[in-house]
């Protein structure tokens, strides 16, 4: 992705590790986000609280991940959720 670039997609949240998270808040700072594809997951960190807070900000659109789910990126891509430890649709 060109240093220029200051959009992206989609952002998926796996899991509320810090390892996983630490990062994303530089991220939501530093370009436009599409959609936050997110799974019930939480955890009891200042960096992951801190990260909820801004992703619950009314920045970008935010889907609860389900497993069979698709989301319609546009430009004919898709992404499918395989898994998401959560129920089916």
């Amino acid at each position: 992705m060109p240093f220029w670039e200051r959009g992206l997609d989609a952002v998926v949240l796996t899991h509320s590790d810090t390892d996983h998270v630490g990062g994303l808040i530089d991220v939501l700072d530093r370009h436009e986000i599409g959609v936050v594809v997110d799974t019930t997951a939480s955890a009891d960190s200042a960096v992951f609280g801190e990260c909820r807070d801004r992703l619950l900000a009314p920045s970008a659109p935010m889907v609860i991940a389900r497993q069979g789910m698709v989301i319609d990126l546009g430009s004919d891509v898709a992404l499918e959720v395989i898994w998401a430890g959560t129920p089916e649709l």
